[in-house]
């Protein structure tokens, strides 16, 4: 649509379409004294609102093109990380700790060993650029303990489902059906096969010959 002809309505409506302030700030900056109904009367005149929505859809599109997003691009992360593997970023394993110590009642030499897990973090630079991407937050504590956290695996798979037309949407429908629905269903179709014409097979033998 063309630019609008009210040029506090076409300022007030690219305000509000870069995203940067809000509504009521919008309002304020395009010339108008802060009131919050006016503001709202304005985001709903259908001129104006269908020109926002026509600037957001201008600046998501340039966005995108100077960003390279590519629906290729968004599959190939979204497949990184609901095909991505924790042992691909962590290492664990048991080690055995062996203590050698004296045994208080006999004095000999006794050997205590107890099971530890051994886990290890991946280095940053040996991780593929796959499980990195997967990755969504790495964090040490004050006593040296490492957590990390990967992005939601479920989720990702979810949407690659979905945009691969893999699933289809169930509509669950509800309600109570009483008996005397029944019934009248029932007579329903009993009046309607009542009506339907009979046909006379000796009728047949006569358009026969």
């Amino acid at each position: 649509m063309p630019v609008l002809e009210n040029e506090r309505h076409e300022k007030f409506a690219q305000l509000v379409a870069l995203g940067t302030l809000s509504d009521a700030d919008a309002f304020e900056k395009a010339g108008y004294a802060r009131h919050d109904s006016n503001c709202a009367r304005l985001i709903g005149n259908d001129r104006v609102a269908s020109r926002i929505k026509e600037l957001r859809e201008m600046h998501a599109k340039k966005s995108i093109e100077a960003l390279g997003i590519t629906r290729e691009r968004v599959m190939a992360e979204l497949a990184a990380i609901g095909f991505s593997k924790i042992r691909r970023a962590v290492k664990w394993s048991p080690q055995v700790v062996a203590v050698e110590d004296e045994d208080d009642s006999t004095g000999l030499p006794r050997i205590t060993r107890t099971i530890n897990n051994n886990v290890e973090v991946i280095a940053s630079n040996e991780l593929d650029e796959d499980t990195a991407s997967a990755i969504q937050s790495i964090a040490q504590d004050a006593s040296g303990g490492v957590k990390l956290k990967m992005y939601d695996k479920k989720g990702a798979l979810m949407l690659l489902g979905k945009e691969l037309g893999m699933f289809k949407e169930q509509v669950e429908v509800s309600g109570t059906i009483t008996l005397e629905m029944m019934v009248h269903e029932s007579m329903r179709n009993a009046k309607t096969i009542e009506h339907e014409p009979i046909e006379d097979p000796k009728q047949d033998l006569l358009e026969g010959l």
